[in-house]
């Protein structure tokens, strides 16, 4: 029989259990549309409903009957070829099972609370620690990856502790302490100018991977990111102090119509505090022709780390060959002029700075003796590193038509010493000259920790709680440790603790209710990701938190406050995926546009987009479709968009038949749900249910086979799906995955519209290519079959192309609504939203009516329902 799991679904009973006989009047729907083809040895699906039990106190009872229920409710149960229950026979059955599902739900939470214990998922620990030493960190790699469920590794279900874990706490803490730290004199702040004229790193590398201009007042770079990111490397400089720095760069475009995209990027190889110094991207800037240009950016960066600055926009084109092939000719076509780096720091307000002091205090220091100062690495900028020979250069004319005075000639330099990317090195680890000198260690030790202790566990901290922690730290120093060692064990000790690493609200002993100071904390972590404020605990430690004006004017002060773009973020790096946007790298044949300056863009375009709808309360069916798009150079000429002639991210009314708009047409959706290759309409029709829609699908089958990918163009997808289709068990599920996947198959893997998809040129696919200097990489790729992106939703309902897939979807513009609520729910409180949840979630929903379910209302509403007060 068709859909025999969705008849089997409805009909999981017994005639008695644990708790007495079966409801009478589920038994008679059962009795009249499920038992004649489930009961005995013979049922169908294997299925005997005589041996099944309905005690809604086990869980895995309860998960099925709750299914059930909801197969009904959606008239996906019982099938379309059996005979229909009246409108009032389905009515009563899940008025039944509604009645007897949230009683059992309640008695559970009564008895355990929504959730369950929860700790601090890494990017929390990250924050929490960040905020509580009031410097940035980047820790998150060092630490074991947290699992997830319901989507989201905020869920305590999910978050365990296990050695591994607790060792890995270990190593970090012992590295943020010693950052925090700060036993030396106050780093001296400097300027210094940069330019790659007098750079010999880079020199080596663009000998060897294409040629460069050398200008009077600066370099010219014309390579792509992928040819020039590693070479434009500036080796003259090395940040010697994690801190705060103010960079300039001073560049101009040359013979380009449009804006050349320069990206300031930090790189890193390790140092002695850590073994992570990240590479990212700092800032990137829209260069325009004529005049030079400046562009500052300011922030932190970490010990270890220096500069990258080339262009990211510009045409692919490959610099290879012969050298004299090389020589004899001159580059002619767009490029961008790097005048100097003028790099300002580090800059500290304060010495020493609040990280030290949230450990330190003002305990007084005394020099160590014969201890060595510190040696900056950049202090003798302007005299050449002894160990590293300078590069001779020799400049040769070129015609005055290319616009530029000299061209480097690789055949002329003579370079001494190893080929280096930083002349620098690596910073020798900072070492302490001071001493922390208490005058009396003992009693300074229990005021600091205690003092700790309350900032660290976000909540007052008695006596009793607190004094086997002074009791540590006192042992060690009667064993004759010295004061900062002693110290440093106390402080790992309550970092590694309950009250650090786990959720108040979440603990054994929280009330049902949660206090003033747990609630707090929940709503601190949830909309800023990190610790509560000094005003935030105010109002927690006098009860006025609780209180509904109050609540408002802090959600809206929270949402208002830069923190909340970690919340942002976090949310959706889970909600989205996000997170998954390195995951794959499309294929440089299919997809030669593709860099990483579009990727870049494509989230700062995801992340912009949902801070506006938080930021003015739109309407949630923005997230279906809307009028308008946040994008920037790069993305509008992807989209094939108005130009904008910037690089920050910005709002742009779009045209009545654009095909963007909303968030699923967005470059970093359309990239994540793809494999780099092609797409497939199932696994962005599963992510569009789970995440837009608010849909859970049912798991596949085991044992049925994925949709290859055919990049030869032989196939379409939509062929491929059609014989997928034909098994029987697989027929229910995909008439309702693939039309939302379909919808979206005129988007290919890097969000680009497409009419054709594409595929592999053959004649060229083996094919070693030879290039000549100065010549565009050539297309690898042809026309392949029509995209059709017309379908048929599961209910019967037709739709022509994307467009009309959002129409569908926006005529029920509270479903959308509802999925939101539910994510931003299991984010905040983490839990699941379970069934006895879902008449509060109604409620939300209805106070929300009338903002047409703003993204900030929702908010609101979540924080003063009851579901985010309890425990």
């Amino acid at each position: 029989m068709k859909n025999c799991f969705a008849v089997v679904a409805v009909c999981l009973i017994s005639v008695s259990n644990a708790r007495g006989e079966t409801p009478s009047l589920i038994r008679e729907f059962l009795t009249t549309h499920c038992l004649d083809c489930h009961s005995g040895e013979s049922a169908e699906a294997g299925f005997d409903l005589d041996s099944l039990a309905f005690s809604l106190d086990d869980s895995t009872v309860f998960d099925r009957w709750e299914k059930a229920h909801d197969k009904v409710e959606r008239g996906e149960m019982p099938p379309k070829d059996v005979d229909q229950p009246s409108d009032s026979e389905r009515g009563v059955l899940l008025q039944q099972l509604s009645k007897h599902l949230t009683a059992a739900d309640q008695d559970r939470q009564t008895k355990f609370g929504r959730g369950t214990i929860r700790r601090l998922n890494r990017a929390e620990f990250e924050t929490a620690l960040s905020d509580l030493f009031s410097i940035p960190l980047n820790i998150q790699a060092e630490l074991p990856e947290d699992a997830k469920n319901h989507g989201f590794n905020t869920v305590g279900a999910a978050l365990n502790v296990s050695s591994v874990q607790m060792e890995a706490y270990l190593s970090v803490l012992n590295k943020v302490l010693t950052q925090a730290t700060t036993l030396y004199e106050k780093p001296q702040r400097r300027t210094h100018r940069l330019s790659y004229r007098e750079e010999n790193g880079i020199m080596q590398v663009y000998r060897r991977g294409g040629p460069f201009l050398i200008q009077d007042d600066g370099v010219a770079f014309f390579a792509t990111e992928k040819f020039s990111h590693l070479n434009a490397v500036m080796s003259q400089w090395t940040a010697p102090h994690t801190g705060r720095y103010r960079v300039k760069v001073s560049t101009f475009a040359l013979r380009s119509d449009e804006p050349v995209i320069v990206s300031l990027r930090a790189g890193g190889t390790g140092h002695a505090e850590s073994n992570h110094v990240p590479h990212v991207f700092l800032d990137h800037f829209a260069v325009k022709e004529g005049n030079p240009q400046i562009f500052e950016w300011e922030g932190t960066l970490e010990r270890g780390q220096y500069f990258h600055v080339y262009p990211t926009s510009l045409p692919p084109m490959r610099f290879a060959g012969p050298k004299e092939e090389m020589q004899q000719h001159a580059y002619n076509g767009p490029a961008a002029v790097i005048q100097w780096v003028e790099v300002d720091g580090p800059i500290f307000e304060q010495w020493p700075p609040a990280s030290h002091r949230v450990l330190w205090g003002d305990v007084a220091t005394t020099p160590i003796p014969d201890a060595q100062p510190n040696q900056d690495p950049i202090a003798h900028l302007d005299e050449p590193p002894a160990r590293i020979a300078q590069p001779k250069m020799t400049r040769v004319p070129v015609e005055k038509a290319t616009g530029n005075k000299w061209i480097y000639d690789p055949k002329k330099q003579e370079v001494g010493g190893e080929p280096i990317h930083r002349s620098a090195g690596i910073p020798a680890p900072l070492h302490a000259t001071l001493a922390l000198n208490p005058s009396s260690p003992k009693k300074v030790a229990a005021s600091l920790l205690s003092e700790f202790a309350n900032c660290a566990f976000r909540r007052p901290v008695g006596d009793e709680e607190i004094a086997p922690y002074i009791s540590l730290v006192h042992h060690w120093l009667d064993e004759g440790r010295d004061f900062e060692s002693a110290m440093r064990v106390g402080y790992m000790a309550l970092l590694t603790s309950p009250g650090f690493l786990y959720h108040q609200a979440s603990l054994p002993d929280a009330a049902s209710e949660l206090s003033p100071v747990a609630f707090a904390e929940r709503l601190s972590f949830f909309l800023w990701n990190g610790l509560p404020d000094d005003e935030l605990r105010t109002l927690a430690e006098t009860g006025q938190i609780l209180d509904p004006d109050t609540l408002r004017s802090q959600v809206d002060r929270m949402l208002n406050d830069d923190r909340s773009d970690r919340f942002l973020k976090d949310f959706l790096d889970q909600w989205l995926d996000l997170r998954l946007i390195d995951f794959t790298v499309p294929d440089e044949k299919l997809y030669p546009e593709f860099d990483k300056l579009l990727q870049w863009s494509a989230v700062e375009e995801t992340l912009a987009f949902v801070r506006k709808l938080v930021e003015e309360d739109l309407p949630s069916r923005n997230v279906i479709d809307s009028d308008f798009a946040m994008v920037n150079w790069r993305l509008a000429k992807h989209y094939d968009l108005p130009a904008v002639n910037e690089m920050h991210v910005q709002a742009v009314s779009l045209p009545k038949d654009s095909v963007r708009g909303g968030l699923m047409t967005q470059g970093s959706i359309l990239k994540v749900t793809a494999n780099g290759t092609t797409t497939s309409p199932v696994v962005r029709g599963v992510w569009l249910m789970e995440r837009i829609m608010g849909i859970q699908p049912d798991p596949p089958p085991p044992g049925i086979p994925a949709i290859e990918p055919d990049i030869r163009g032989a196939t379409t997808v939509r062929e491929q799906l059609e014989k997928h289709r034909s098994l029987a068990n697989c027929a229910d599920c995909h008439a309702k995955i693939d039309p939302p996947g379909v919808a979206l198959e005129s988007f290919d893997v890097i969000g680009g519209w497409r009419d054709h998809y594409r595929a592999i040129n053959e004649e060229l696919e083996d094919l070693k290519p030879r290039y000549s200097p100065f010549q565009p990489v050539p297309i690898r790729y042809v026309e392949g079959p029509l995209v059709d992106a017309s379908y048929e939703l599961a209910d019967g309902r037709s739709f022509e192309d994307i467009q009309g897939f959002k129409r569908l979807l926006l005529e029920d513009e509270r479903q959308i609504a509802r999925g939101i609520t539910k994510k931003l729910l299991i984010y905040s409180t983490g839990a699941e939203v379970s069934f006895s949840d879902r008449e509060k979630v109604e409620a939300i929903l209805d106070r929300a009516q009338s903002s047409e379910y703003g993204f900030r209302s929702l908010i609101h509403e979540i924080v003063q329902s009851s579901l985010f007060h309890r425990k």
